[in-house]
């Protein structure tokens, strides 16, 4: 086996074996990689640490051209984000991880999502939870094969007006002449259009508020649970938790 060394981001881990772990990384290099961190369970062991979330490491691994990697050693670098005191900052957090583990195939390499990674996590300490996963989704989507068309007709390219439908079966966006045929379409009014564009548009460097249309959130939140339930044909794990976050919270302005 090919020894490689990589910095990592750590999205996940389970139980295996006796006193084992897999542990999911984003690694900007080699995209998605699961790895087995053998004894990281034991208290005393020197990988005891890797395995919580938003963790950022240098790692040196065990390549294998099936099955696992094998992490063989590794040094904390820092957290983009220590979210484990923040009940609601955790759960989005989660959501966000468990998204790019859906999305991203093992070893291919994405640095752009690597990089955009390192910007939205920390954003979670600055920002509302919700509003920053709901961000996060619509950028993430864009970096995978599975982007929607939010501006034109997917079909003619035509401009949009209020008259507008969306299907995800047709994959974004229909204007009032292409719409008339499609079954699984759904209003998709002005307000949720410049929504989505702000979403995609913004810039988590950026000391700005937002101040959303609480409809239009709303209708942006559903159009996202729907299209990862037609994509993947499940509900992801952290949607349950989101889904009861949300149906606690009043709408709330995008604050630091």
């Amino acid at each position: 086996m090919a020894i490689y060394e990589t910095e990592a981001i750590v999205l996940g881990a389970t139980n295996w074996g006796e006193a084992d772990k897999i542990v999911t990384l984003l690694t900007r290099e080699k995209g998605k990689v699961r790895a087995v961190a053998y004894g990281s369970r034991r208290a005393k062991s020197p990988l005891s640490s890797l395995t919580q979330l938003f963790n950022v490491a240098d790692l040196q691994l065990f390549a294998s051209a099936h099955g696992l990697d094998i992490v063989r050693s590794y040094a904390h670098k820092f957290f983009l984000a220590d979210l484990s005191y923040d009940y609601e900052a955790f759960g989005y957090g989660a959501f966000v991880a468990e998204l790019i583990c859906e999305f991203c195939e093992e070893k291919e390499a994405q640095p752009e999502l690597y990089e955009k990674i390192l910007l939205i996590v920390p954003s979670f300490k600055k920002r509302k939870p919700r509003i920053v996963a709901l961000a996060a989704f619509y950028q993430i989507l864009e970096c995978t094969g599975y982007q929607l068309q939010y501006k034109k007709c997917v079909k003619c390219g035509n401009a949009l007006d209020e008259g507008a439908a969306f299907s995800l079966s047709e994959g974004g966006a229909l204007c009032h002449n292409c719409k008339g045929s499609i079954k699984d379409k759904f209003p998709y009014k002005l307000a949720l259009q410049k929504l989505i564009a702000t979403l995609l548009d913004f810039k988590w460097q950026d000391d700005v508020v937002l101040n959303l249309s609480a409809q239009a959130l709303k209708e942006a939140e559903k159009l996202m649970i729907d299209y990862l339930r037609y994509i993947f044909n499940k509900d992801l794990k952290s949607l349950a938790f989101i889904q009861q976050l949300l149906a606690s919270q009043p709408i709330c302005a995008l604050k630091k």
